[in-house]
């Protein structure tokens, strides 16, 4: 059913000042008009905390009685009253300029978010601040101005059976175009009542009535079906709205689990064809938390599972169920990402039981791949260990299967995959070392395939990182033969350096080894997680702390270290060919180009290179060959190159006393060379960094207790491993 969306925002003048007693009201608040807004607003305009103090005398809104179905809060004076009602004045002023501003003065098609600029610290960020403060003491006037507010923006409540006007008026084009700001005002209106409105949910001791939360429950139901009700209106903005009154929906959840669900089902009940479903209005309870603890509260959880059940399984068409299967995917990936365990409880198995046949029977149509694949595997996460073990040999199959298919398929058959590495090794556990490695390579081998052949092209690298570092928690040296090792490996006879290999494995080598120093627990469930996307990544620069032999014996990684600096430093001389040499500061090849993808690729490995160097100082490689690479780095053309080899340069310096003669040599030499040779600009950046070599040592000199103590061997079998034993014991744990 279509949605009747209220546009008129009428601003009206009383005809007499408002008494005293009046003014008090908390629904007398003004109301923006879009068709005769001033550029700023007036003295009679401007304060409407006066106006709730009974101080103004000009713009209000006419009061408006308790409409049916509304909860009606009475005015009682309390301590807070007062303060809430200035700050949300105030808090109104703020947001009828900047709506006046994104109306007539501004671009139209200004987003929202961008406009009140949420989230960057700005003035709504500090409103929404207080108010979300003052909710824990003044929460019922707090609410009760807030939809008195919209009330006066929107004078008639949206209501979920209504069908919009199709008439056209004569003068069609002057309508239109106000009808058009008339969206544009809802749009910015509709932002910013559920972002306060979520501020004032999320309060510490939010005393939300039953009521209350029923009529704000329709109101968000009305409001998940904006696109049928703005034609005018570009379908991003109308969805972020709808998204925004869902996201609402589930904060109420949070506080009224039985109402607003009870709603939710109400307003199913009444719908007569399951298949007319709207797709936005069974989206919309997407943001609903189901709790696992107490037991009463995971009873009640899967208890709206079940009647959500029984609603889809009465819709006949794939169109009208697959809005459902998204909706319980949703619904359970944070059941799924929470759950470190098997979660065999009779309440959720049964759901489980349950949805797992319509799952299965969705997986066979291929116009909802990305849905039923998604669905699926959140189904397997959640469901017992002998449901997961009966079926996720097949699925990986068709999921494989599916990287051949179009991006965006392939993108949600790699996500299930890592997801189901992730329950498999995390959760799931008990099989034998053979199944286990054959379950493994049953994934690792098409998903990582051996040189020359690159990775899925045009996948987020991420994702590869999360599968590796997952196997890593429980099957470390098989992560080292079976994935870093073949990524790190370069072909002879290969003309193309694939850098997105190497980027997979130095992070994953990193990950594992940050995961070994400081005892951290497995990646996150989600490889979308900003958590996982960090897995080897690092921020800042990494300090110069080579592991030794010492430190990587206790962090049980001595053995395939030994594998995989070799290739490591032959990684750096092909690397020093294809994106250092050419591309200095004064070289030819480094004048601006357009950058593609691979060039794009060859920075980000040439950075993490610079990354694990520090710590995974490669003894076989020859000690100047390293420091010439370096030092070729500290003049490359991209500046966070350059930091990063300077800062390794320096840590160097600094840790290995018996070598900074020859580093300020070596570097002294290529700075002089690029005087006589290269461009003053480039003279000025090489005697930079060498002034920061020198005051390191300096530096080091001052503090000769803590940086200049011997270096006890460490059975490295060079120069270079002799004398970083010292520093990689000391500063194992820094990296």
């Amino acid at each position: 059913m279509a949605l009747s969306r209220p546009t008129s925002l009428i601003l009206r003048r009383p005809e007499a000042a408002r008494s005293q007693k009046m003014s008090h009201r908390s629904n007398s608040l003004g109301a923006y008009d879009t068709r005769t807004a001033p550029t700023k607003l007036s003295p009679k305009q401007g304060s409407l905390a006066a106006n709730l103090m009974g101080l103004g005398s000009g713009y209000s809104a006419a009061p408006t009685g308790p409409r049916p179905g509304s909860p009606v809060v009475k005015s009682v004076h309390h301590p807070g009253t007062t303060l809430s009602h200035v700050v949300f004045g105030e808090l109104i002023s703020f947001v009828h300029a900047t709506l006046h501003r994104a109306l007539h003065e501004e671009s139209a098609d200004q987003a929202p978010a961008k406009l009140f600029q949420l989230g960057a610290g700005q003035e709504l960020d500090h409103y929404l601040a207080i108010l979300e403060a003052m909710a824990s003491t003044a929460f019922p006037q707090l609410l009760d101005a807030l939809l008195s507010w919209r009330r006066g923006q929107n004078p008639i409540e949206p209501e979920l059976t209504a069908k919009p006007s199709r008439a056209r008026p004569a003068n069609a084009a002057a309508e239109d175009q106000a009808e058009r700001i008339r969206e544009r005002a809802t749009i910015f209106i509709d932002f910013f009542f559920c972002h306060v409105l979520l501020r004032l949910l999320k309060a510490p001791n939010c005393k939300l009535t039953d009521d209350a939360a029923r009529h704000l429950a329709r109101l968000c139901m009305a409001n998940m079906l904006l696109e049928e009700s703005l034609p005018h209106t570009p379908a991003a903005d109308a969805a972020a709205i709808a998204e925004l009154f869902s996201r609402v929906f589930g904060a109420l959840t949070q506080l009224r689990f039985l109402p607003v669900t009870k709603t939710f089902l109400d307003e199913l009940e009444r719908r007569e064809n399951p298949d007319a479903l709207p797709p936005g209005l069974v989206l919309g309870a997407r943001f609903v938390m189901l709790r696992l603890y107490p037991m009463d509260e995971l009873d009640r959880s899967f208890g709206f599972l079940k009647s959500c059940l029984r609603f889809s399984a009465t819709a006949k068409t794939a169109e009208a169920r697959a809005p459902w299967s998204a909706m319980f995917a949703e619904l359970l990936r944070p059941v799924a990402a929470a759950a470190k365990s098997e979660v065999n409880v009779p309440a959720v198995r049964s759901v489980m039981l349950s949805l797992l046949p319509d799952a299965l029977e969705l997986l066979k149509r291929k116009k909802h791949a990305p849905e039923s694949i998604t669905f699926l595997t959140t189904v397997l996460a959640v469901s017992t260990r002998e449901v997961f073990l009966e079926h996720w040999p097949g699925f990986v199959v068709h999921l494989i299967g599916c990287l051949k298919h179009k991006p965006v398929v392939q993108l949600a058959a790699l996500e299930c995959l890592a997801k189901l590495l992730w329950v498999y090794v995390i959760r799931v556990r008990g099989e034998s070392n053979q199944a286990v490695e054959g379950r493994l390579r049953a994934i690792v081998d098409p998903v990582f395939p051996l040189p020359p052949r690159p990775v899925l092209p045009d996948a987020p690298l991420h994702f590869f990182t999360h599968m590796a570092a997952t196997i890593a928690v429980e099957y470390q040296e098989f992560v080292f033969s079976n994935i870093i090792v073949p990524l790190l490996t370069l072909e002879t006879a290969a003309k193309t350096l694939h850098p997105e290999r190497a980027i997979i494995a130095l992070r994953t080598l990193l990950a594992v080894i940050a995961r070994q120093e400081h005892r951290e627990g497995p990646p996150p469930f989600e490889p979308a997680d900003d958590a996982a996307r960090r897995l080897g990544k690092p921020t800042q620069p990494t300090p110069f702390a080579p592991l030794g032999s010492d430190a990587l014996r206790r962090l049980r990684m001595d053995s395939v270290i030994r594998d995989v600096r070799p290739l490591l430093a032959r990684l750096v001389r092909a690397l020093d060919f294809a994106a250092v040499r050419g591309f200095m500061l004064g070289s030819e090849a480094a004048k601006p180009r357009d950058e593609g993808g691979e060039r794009r690729r060859l920075g980000e490995l040439l950075v993490m290179v610079l990354h694990v160097v520090p710590r995974l100082y490669p003894l076989e490689q020859g000690h100047s060959e390293l420091v010439e690479f370096l030092c070729r780095c500290s003049l490359h053309t991209d500046a966070a190159v350059r930091a990063l080899a300077a800062t390794v340069l320096t840590g160097m310096v600094r840790a290995l006393p018996m070598e900074r003669a020859s580093l300020l040599s070596a570097h002294l030499q290529l700075t002089t060379s690029v005087a006589l040779d290269g461009p003053a600009a480039c003279t000025d950046v090489a005697l930079g960094v060498l002034t920061q070599m020198v005051s390191g040592w300096v530096d080091t000199l001052a503090q000769p207790d803590e940086d200049e103590r011997p270096a006890p061997a460490n059975g490295g079998g060079t120069r270079s491993g002799a004398s970083t034993g010292g520093a990689a014991n000391a500063g194992a744990g820094a990296g």
